[in-house]
């Protein structure tokens, strides 16, 4: 199963809290990251995403690791391209993983470079139009071997929609959301701890001044 997710008050927490030294939070290197790209490319387009840079574009785009486009310009056959590192497959094509998969070393099958979703109805078991699923990839950076998935919906017209990938070095469960190290936690908590302390400094003020 995959890692229960954030509340959202520790997602908003998560998005605004800044030291007061002023310096932003920063995950650990391992930190399991998770972003949302959103993003539907049709088959004359093409879908660059630098993931451990969390960017990605429509055109080139320096820092590429995964890519996704239609060969030959043909709705029936979308493709994934993990530059550094490869596509994780099932047969001869991209596997269609479910939710709660460790993508991981100990994948029994092989991530070769790219390989096709779906080839003109070839794998339609795997990635029939209209099918959602999850494309496991690894890459290399810095000499650092990172693991990570795309969420993939195949739409019903052909399309190819990639909404959240997530990433982390050895594994990562496909589907999982962010998790914060342990020190972000305590960051946070000292944060909020503050927060209510002055707030309480105020109520005093107020009283005092009222009496």
């Amino acid at each position: 199963m995959p890692p229960s997710p954030v509340s959202a008050t520790l997602k908003n927490a998560l998005c605004v809290a800044v030291p007061v030294s002023g310096a932003l939070l920063t995950p650990e290197a391992d930190a399991q990251t998770v972003f949302t790209v959103d993003q539907t490319i049709s088959y004359w387009q093409q879908l660059n995403i630098d993931v451990d840079g969390q960017s990605f574009a429509l055109t080139s785009l320096s820092g590429t690791d995964l890519s996704f486009y239609f060969s030959g310009n043909d709705a029936e056959k979308p493709y994934a391209n993990a530059f550094q590192g490869g596509v994780y497959i099932e047969g001869f094509h991209a596997a269609n993983l479910t939710g709660g998969t460790l993508i991981s070393a100990s994948l029994s099958g092989s991530f070769p470079t790219g390989k096709y979703l779906n080839d003109t109805g070839y794998n339609d078991a795997n990635w029939a139009a209209g099918t959602q699923g999850y494309v496991g990839f690894r890459f290399v950076s810095n000499d650092t071997t990172y693991y990570g998935y795309a969420d993939v919906t195949y739409t019903s017209d052909k399309t190819l929609h990639i909404g959240d990938v997530g990433f982390q070095e050895g594994g990562i469960v496909a589907g999982a959301s962010a998790i914060p190290e342990p020190s972000t936690y305590v960051t946070i908590a000292g944060l909020v701890a503050g927060s209510a302390a002055l707030l309480r400094r105020r109520q005093q003020r107020k009283a005092a001044a009222a009496a």
